[in-house]
């Protein structure tokens, strides 16, 4: 640089890097099992891909907040480059309203929240059922006299008692009624 007086000045600037960035990342969330039964309940472990897609994202922004009513699930590490970066999140443990709600940003400052989840429960064990009938009226252990009545009870936290049924080895449903009692059904 050479001022009106004939004075010169040399100043040498290090390489800079300006990035020009106004987009927002951009988050989808996607599940590996999506057949659900009553709408949401899953009997297996069920893994949640979350992508982000942003050229300037920061992994280190993210915040996570996961609900539900059992804190066995697993934040993987983010994995990628370029503009698409990769998360799982793996629900293992029983559980009842898991939920994914997230928010990332770039190393812009923009910002975006992702809480459009569904609830939804993982439910593994089978329920426990069993039969009572008075067997005392009965004729060599088999026969009887009158119709018995034979009481059915079940014991799950997630039965449909309106969609339970009772059937014979043929197939053939036999009419019950099943009422809830505690946090169990019957």
């Amino acid at each position: 640089l050479k001022d009106n007086a004939g004075h010169r000045t040399t100043l040498q600037y290090g390489d800079y890097r300006i990035v020009a960035d106004g987009e927002k990342p951009e988050i989808t969330v996607t599940y590996d099992t999506y057949s659900a039964k009553n709408g949401k309940y899953y009997n297996c472990v069920r893994t949640a891909m979350v992508t982000v897609r942003d050229r300037n994202f920061d992994p280190s922004s993210v915040r996570w907040q996961i609900s539900g009513s059992n804190d066995d699930y697993h934040i993987g590490r983010w994995t990628g480059r370029g503009e698409r970066h990769q998360c799982q999140v793996v629900f293992s443990g029983e559980g009842k309203n898991y939920q994914i709600k997230l928010t990332a940003a770039d190393y812009a400052g923009n910002q975006t929240v992702w809480d459009k989840d569904t609830a939804f429960t993982i439910h593994k064990t089978p329920p426990v059922i069993r039969m009572e009938m008075d067997t005392a009226q009965a004729a060599n252990a088999f026969y009887y006299r009158r119709p018995q009545e034979v009481r059915f009870f079940v014991k799950d936290k997630n039965v449909n008692t309106d969609t339970a049924a009772v059937c014979r080895q043929n197939g053939e449903k036999i009419s019950v009624g099943l009422t809830a009692a505690g946090g169990n059904r019957y």
